[in-house]
């Protein structure tokens, strides 16, 4: 899984909703997770999210085994 990250909630809604419509329909592969929201599957290959969530998933895995391959 690739991790892409913006400083806010707005960047990276903004980003995930232009990428879900000129690349690819129907979020096929492609996740959004900032605070209170969770798009992220088991099909994920891309998630966007916010700087604080990436901290967060640091704090419980430093090596971010589940978002690296």
């Amino acid at each position: 899984m690739i991790g892409h990250t913006q400083p806010r909630r707005l960047a990276a809604r903004t980003i995930a909703e232009r990428i879900a419509r000129s690349w690819v329909p129907s979020w096929a592969g492609w996740s959004l997770q900032v605070r209170f929201t969770d798009r992220v599957g088991s099909d994920t290959r891309v998630k966007l999210m916010t700087d604080g969530i990436l901290l967060a998933e640091i704090q419980r895995d430093r090596l971010l085994r589940g978002t690296t391959r």
